[in-house]
């Protein structure tokens, strides 16, 4: 059953072929969500949602095996880092990783990238990282010396193909991944 996109702001989408993409998003309520469409965006239909459960960014590695991050809020706002994944298409989403150890200020995690399908990159609001390198069946939480310049805390963007990643903040360009 598609449902209106009205009222629903997306925050990031992952277009897998020219008419199946997967969206994370928003409404009025700030009751976020998963999206998908078979229709070049057309039509959207809701394929996760979970209360207080909150999606940063989605990204692929294949047409079938994709990412979801974000956070889930706690009494008291404090944030869980989670990442979701799928391997239908973005059908249907399980959980992947959680820490519910996080900083008592709360740590969402804001985007993801993965170089190929076994080594991926997640950036969250504090100076730590996610990475893999078994195409996500575990996720290791790094301080690594290649991202040690990044302020305490902050908005960052991943930015990149296959090949190369690049990690952005508010005053630029602040480290690669090769």
């Amino acid at each position: 059953m598609s449902i209106s996109t009205e009222g629903v702001s997306f925050t990031d989408f992952f277009f897998l072929n020219s008419t199946a993409g997967v969206a994370v998003a928003h409404d009025e309520n700030n009751y976020q969500c998963i999206w998908r469409t078979e229709d070049a965006g057309s039509t959207w239909t809701n394929v996760f949602s979970e209360e207080d459960c909150f999606f940063n960014a989605v990204w692929f590695t294949s047409e079938t095996a994709g990412w979801a991050v974000g956070y889930l809020m706690e009494p008291g706002n404090r944030e869980i880092p989670v990442i979701n994944k799928t391997v239908d298409a973005g059908l249907t989403w399980t959980r992947a990783y959680i820490n519910v150890h996080a900083h008592d200020a709360g740590e969402a995690l804001l985007d993801v990238r993965f170089k190929n399908e076994m080594e991926g990159f997640v950036t969250s609001g504090y100076s730590e990282s996610l990475i893999t390198n078994d195409g996500g069946e575990t996720w290791q939480l790094t301080y690594d010396n290649a991202i040690q310049n990044l302020p305490s805390s902050g908005i960052y963007k991943t930015m990149g193909g296959y090949q190369n990643l690049f990690i952005a903040g508010r005053k630029g360009i602040v480290t690669t991944w090769k």
